[in-house]
């Protein structure tokens, strides 16, 4: 795809761009703003990618008390993560730590959507980087994301459980978690048909297999 954005065609060094708009916390909400309309664009996805400074700061904004900074930097994130190599970034610049840190102790719904949304893109990126998500802490809070109150952090909490399920070794992994085969065909049957899906969905992936 060719890339006509103005950025790209005028030589400016976006990553620097971004760092001048990230450098201080009161303009995070404007910051992830520009950053959203900025990755529209897959040449600067490119070029954004490149430079830690700008994913580092978005990486920081999950932790933001301001929801709305919040849905803005996962978004962005989210686009950058369709990216194999920028995913791979992402990971190396330990964006689980914050991610793991909302799924786990976050109460607001709106908040754990928008990270959620971030963890099932990612978990499809590759297999190595399905592998480095799932620790014990991401599966423990997912497995009891799915059973919240909210269904649709229920229904992308099942979707992250099937796309870290595509990895073999995690495959083998979830299949081995007590309770999890019982909570997801009981999920099948809620009134919900977008979390029905989604349970019906992992389960296919986990069992595809090894007779899940």
């Amino acid at each position: 795809m060719e890339n006509t954005s103005y950025f790209a065609a005028s030589g400016h060094r976006l990553g620097a761009f971004c760092s001048l708009i990230f450098r201080f916390p009161y303009y995070h909400f404007v910051a992830s703003a520009v950053s959203k309309v900025i990755l529209q664009d897959l040449g600067n996805r490119v070029l954004v990618g490149k430079d830690d400074e700008p994913v580092r700061q978005l990486i920081s904004m999950i932790s933001n008390d301001n929801y709305h900074v919040v849905r803005q930097a996962c978004s962005s994130l989210s686009t950058l993560a369709g990216d194999v190599s920028v995913a791979m970034k992402l990971m190396k610049c330990h964006i689980m730590q914050p991610i793991g840190a909302v799924l786990m102790v976050s109460s607001v719904s709106e908040k754990l959507v928008s990270v959620l949304q971030v963890v099932v893109t990612l978990a499809v990126r590759s297999d190595t980087i399905a592998e480095m998500m799932l620790t014990d802490d991401v599966l423990s809070s997912l497995k009891v994301l799915c059973v919240h109150k909210n269904p649709e952090v229920r229904r992308l909490a099942l979707l992250a459980v099937g796309n870290l399920g595509f990895c073999p070794e995690n495959r083998h992994v979830l299949v081995a978690v007590e309770g999890l085969r019982e909570l997801l065909v009981q999920l099948t049957a809620t009134p919900e048909p977008r979390v029905n899906k989604a349970a019906a969905r992992a389960l296919a992936i986990l069992g595809m297999f090894l007779g899940f």
